[in-house]
């Protein structure tokens, strides 16, 4: 299995849930403003969970639309970067593709709602033999931090913003605030 891995909370979650399976971690610096704390938090849960890490960079059209104000939807943003996923998992002759999107998701990104997912599923098994799936679709953010042990969740990375590697997260951006809010109604921080 591959896991679509940011390094954030979702994706983690995904891969300590399956961390016994093994599965390919798999991080893209697609340009996005964050990606070098994201890639930092993918080494280091990979290296806490020892599980096997590809990294993979390239340029993506409107990674522009990650900055400003309010939710940073970045239009293909997880078709592109699924479809990345299922050729790696298609050239290793691995079967499914999972990625963490969430309930809170689907509000703001169209790549993280069912229909979306249902549609990808549905043509990356009739062109390459590989399941895309999204388990935590039906999950919160609140619930997804709570599969977490703590100290996996500190290794996590959530913020949109660029800063310095030694600057904690914005705390403004969509992601900030998400995971703010859900560490209120019963995750840890």
């Amino acid at each position: 299995m591959v896991i679509l891995f940011s390094g954030g909370i979702d994706s983690t979650a995904l891969a300590w849930e399956h961390r016994h399976a093994e599965p390919l971690l798999f991080f893209v610096d697609f340009g996005q403003p964050a990606r070098a704390r994201e890639r930092d938090a993918a080494r280091a849960v990979a290296r806490r969970l020892r599980l096997g890490l590809i990294e993979h960079s390239t340029i993506l059209p409107g990674v522009g639309a990650m900055s400003g104000d309010g939710p940073r939807v970045m239009p293909g943003r997880n078709l592109a970067l699924l479809s990345l996923a299922v050729s790696l998992a298609a050239s290793k002759g691995l079967s499914r593709v999972q990625f963490g999107a969430i309930l809170d998701d689907s509000r703001d990104y169209p790549d993280c709602r069912v229909e979306f997912v249902q549609a990808l599923r549905e043509t990356a098994i009739i062109g390459y033999g590989v399941r895309v799936d999204a388990p935590f679709l039906h999950l919160s953010k609140a619930e997804v931090m709570a599969r977490l042990p703590a100290d996996v969740l500190a290794l996590t990375w959530s913020c949109y913003e660029s800063r310095g590697l030694y600057d904690g997260p914005c705390g403004t951006c969509n992601s900030c605030l998400l995971r703010a809010s859900a560490a209120m109604f019963g995750a840890a921080p």
